[in-house]
């Protein structure tokens, strides 16, 4: 079998890349579209009854067998305690190395007014981890002459998948300034608890994940409005800093009726530029997003990153615009 020196290179870097991938968590381009993902304090931080999210990201298929990864997550709005549950799924590369976690997560203001607020907010669950080996190649299966896949990879794994739990805690805090500007400060950490990762009885424990997110609202004129925001990621040796702005065009506001459109341009650090576009139509919020990938891996990915699309609903209480039925008494 002969490979070109590309083809080495590309197979080097993929795996680079894939073991990378493996020791992280997974990430989203539009993070703000899957906002338990982001925060816990974000549980009920909206301004509607209930809200339901789903999310879905594609990555890498143009080097290697795609990274998806999906979300859903439901979260209500009360005002003593509010609920939130969130399922995270993720499957990358041959193995279907397949992430599957499942959390609840609640919040509480403990400081706010028509100001500014002050918010905590926890989350707990499980995560599972699983791997099949039987779609891998093994030096076991080359014949001599070529690679056989009927013959046995002889490998002996006992254990292939690994439960555990996670903890993750959140602040938020938000500020107006004057009528058109708003502040909005995102910290959260994940895995706090460092669970053992290893599949083999070893010890290797989750490194702690910290998200810092600031984004700053500006309403330039009545239906046009900005929104720069930067976000800081840091898990064990692996950091991440995306810059941006989004800027947003608002056709019609009135009352719980809101059609607006939005677009944003993102830097994330050494790795790519991503686009996001989307609407929202009164209790509807879609959002599609690509990543152009500007890292080590041009040579195999021509600059095809990864597209994600998201979907937000808003249950909000029905209101009655009609004019009450008088009823006037016959005196006659």
């Amino acid at each position: 079998m002969k490979f070109s020196v590309l083809n080495i290179f590309i197979l080097i870097i993929t795996l680079i890349k894939v073991d990378f991938y493996i020791s992280q968590d997974f990430h989203y381009s539009m993070i703000e579209m899957s906002p338990l993902n982001l925060n816990p304090a974000l549980t009920g931080w909206y301004g509607s009854d209930a809200r339901i999210s789903a999310h879905q990201r594609s990555q890498w298929g143009s080097v290697s067998v795609p990274f998806n990864t999906m979300s859903f997550s439901v979260d209500s709005k009360n005002k003593r305690i509010p609920l939130g549950l969130q399922i995270n799924q993720d499957k990358a590369g041959d193995s279907k190395f397949n992430t599957f976690q499942a959390n609840i997560s609640s919040a509480y203001s403990f400081y706010g007014d028509t100001i500014q607020n002050i918010r905590f907010g926890i989350q707990m669950g499980l995560t599972n981890r699983s791997f099949d080996i039987n779609p891998l190649s093994f030096d076991a299966q080359y014949n001599g002459l070529n690679y056989d896949s009927n013959l046995p990879n002889m490998e002996t794994i006992s254990n292939n998948s690994n439960l555990y739990p996670n903890i993750n805690l959140g602040l938020l805090y938000s500020r107006l300034f004057r009528k058109n500007q708003k502040l909005t400060t995102n910290f959260a950490f994940f895995n706090l608890n460092r669970s053992n990762q290893s599949f083999f009885g070893e010890t290797s424990p989750l490194d702690v994940k910290f998200i810092s997110r600031i984004e700053y609202e500006i309403q330039l004129k009545k239906f046009i409005g900005i929104k720069p925001s930067i976000l800081f990621l840091k898990q064990g040796a692996h950091k991440e800093l995306v810059v941006g702005f989004e800027g947003t065009y608002t056709s019609t506001s009135f009352m719980e009726f809101k059609r607006s459109y939005w677009a944003s341009v993102y830097y994330r650090n050494h790795d790519a530029l991503f686009i996001s576009t989307g609407i929202l139509h009164d209790q509807w919020k879609l959002g599609i997003s690509y990543d152009i990938n500007l890292s080590k891996l041009i040579p195999a990915s021509r600059h095809r990153g990864g597209f994600e699309i998201g979907l937000i609903y808003f249950f909000k209480r029905k209101l009655n615009l009609e004019s009450p039925l008088l009823i006037c008494p016959d005196y006659l």
